[in-house]
């Protein structure tokens, strides 16, 4: 039988850069997370990724929330791979065992990044830390990493739930400020899409969100500050978390933030378990 319907939910927190005086753990944070609501399940497994030492403009906060959603995750059951602070190649090689091991579970699987983020023609690149030699275009063609790379190893690799998390700084991460031409602010949209397969699934569908709407910049760590308190209330759905950000969100910043999402979803999935 050809593979069900994938369930893809990529959610893109896209966030500005860090003000010199910004807290660096969200405060809901600092009570550590001690016991896992269950054991650690073999079908959900999760890359997190936060790139903080940037040759140009480092970032201090993406290490912390990395840590912060690393620990959230495993108190939900998933096996994590926790990265910090990864080159070109680091990248490449920590995204190609997490697509290893997510062939293996088939079920649900989450990347969560923090760090730099840019997008060149509506296509959306993840920046390694050795971005000093980034000067142009081409430059970032080859020295970043492409979304669509990722969102497509997932798809091959599951056929279950796959989560994308994008926790990205808009300011230009590049150490030649006239290459700016082609970046724009934000990450672009990545747009919901279903696949044309022959058999219906219990749970499909697709969910993108953003920590703002498209293009537009965000508070540092406040969207990711919400989601890992959202992800922690049990019993809420997928769409019930984003519900909740959106509001606690728009809320912070006086309207001045709004979280965007779109959703097609026919099924339910909740952190932790419905």
């Amino acid at each position: 039988m050809k593979h069900i319907l994938t369930y893809l939910v990529t959610a893109l927190l896209v966030a500005s850069c860090v003000p010199p005086n910004i807290l660096e753990v969200p405060p809901n944070l600092t009570t550590p997370i001690t016991t896992p609501e269950s054991s650690i399940s073999s079908n959900q497994v999760a890359l997190v990724i936060g790139n903080s030492q940037y040759e140009y403009r480092p970032l201090p906060n993406p290490k912390h929330d990395a840590e912060a959603m690393a620990k959230v995750l495993r108190h939900k059951g998933f096996e994590v791979i926790l990265k910090k602070d990864l080159t070109h190649d680091g990248m490449e090689q920590a995204i190609a065992e997490f697509e290893t091991r997510l062939a293996t579970r088939k079920e649900v699987g989450l990347f969560y990044y923090a760090g730099h983020g840019v997008q060149i023609n509506q296509t959306n690149y993840l920046v390694p830390i050795n971005n000093e030699h980034i000067k142009n275009e081409n430059d970032v063609q080859k020295g970043a990493i492409r979304l669509d790379d990722i969102l497509q190893g997932m798809e091959t690799a599951n056929d279950g739930l796959n989560i994308v998390v994008l926790d990205a700084c808009r300011d230009n991460p590049f150490k030649d400020q006239t290459f700016t031409r082609s970046l724009k602010r934000g990450l672009a949209r990545t747009p919901v899409q279903e696949s044309n397969l022959s058999a219906p699934a219990p749970v499909n569908g697709i969910l993108i969100a953003l920590a703002t709407s498209p293009g537009k910049t965000a508070s540092d760590g406040l969207y990711t500050q919400h989601l890992v308190e959202a992800m922690q209330t049990p019993g809420l759905t997928v769409e019930d978390v984003f519900k909740r950000v959106y509001k606690a969100v728009n809320k912070a910043s006086n309207a001045q933030q709004s979280p965007w999402y779109n959703a097609s979803l026919s099924g339910s999935y909740c952190f932790g378990g419905c």
